[in-house]
């Protein structure tokens, strides 16, 4: 996933030496078999979520883990900040973040040496579809970064637009939402502010639904169903843009 790659691009071009997990699962058997000084977990992830892996690991070598763990999320929430609070971990990055913001972070809390300026992350402008300034800046001024970033973010584009609108037309909510998050963080890293402002606008229409009688009804389908064909135009025209933009 485009996060997932984006944070191994940035940590390995200050030579740090990244082990990547495609599920909180495999991220505690990585912990099993080797002891790392920094721990990034997804608050949402595949067969398990961020904080029950958080957990694991930390039965694994609760003293080593402490302080290592970081959790990164594009669910902004103060409810989800306090549980992870609650549950004794103060490490949180809200997604997108820009290289210069993670380094100065990881500066503070590892106190380590890593080449980086004092943090300046400037977000997309949701006025542009592409705001490629941005993405420059956010991706500590590696065109060959952002090239990445952006072919990276229209494959997956391509590859689960019409999943969602598989999920979406059958109703569920629950599996529509989740890729609404995930895109919703990679928006940063390629610049795509136009998809992101779209994805916060369909977003609360959704969580807006009841679930009666095993169908999903909202309030106001009418609004829901603008929000989301105007999100699919948006998407569509996004994917185009970042072909043209990383070729």
């Amino acid at each position: 996933m485009i996060n997932r790659e984006f944070l191994r691009s940035a940590l390995e071009y200050e030579s740090a030496t990244v082990d990547v997990a495609s599920s909180g699962m495999r991220a505690v058997e990585h912990c099993q078999e080797c002891e790392y000084d920094l721990i990034l977990l997804d608050l949402h992830m595949p067969e398990q979520d961020g904080l029950e892996t958080a957990r694991a690991i930390q039965n694994l070598s609760p003293q080593a883990a402490a302080g290592n763990i970081v959790f990164l999320t594009a669910d902004n929430r103060e409810n989800i900040h306090q549980k992870l609070h609650a549950d004794g971990f103060n490490r949180i990055l809200n997604k997108p973040i820009g290289v210069k913001a993670l380094f100065s972070k990881l500066r503070r809390w590892l106190a380590v040496d890593i080449n980086s300026d004092d943090p300046f992350d400037q977000s997309a402008d949701e006025n542009l579809l592409i705001d490629e300034q941005a993405a420059l800046q956010t991706c500590h001024d590696q065109p060959e970064l952002v090239a990445k970033m952006m072919h990276l973010f229209a494959d997956d584009l391509d590859s689960r637009l019409p999943k969602l609108d598989r999920h979406f037309k059958r109703g569920d909510i629950s599996a529509v939402s989740a890729i609404l998050h995930q895109w919703r963080g990679a928006t940063g890293f390629a610049g795509a502010g136009g998809l992101a402002r779209q994805i916060d606008s369909l977003s609360p229409a959704l969580a807006n639904r009841i679930t009666v009688d095993g169908q999903n009804i909202s309030q106001d389908d009418s609004k829901m169903a603008d929000a989301y064909f105007k999100f699919l135009r948006c998407a569509d025209a996004t994917q185009t843009a970042l072909r043209q933009l990383s070729d």
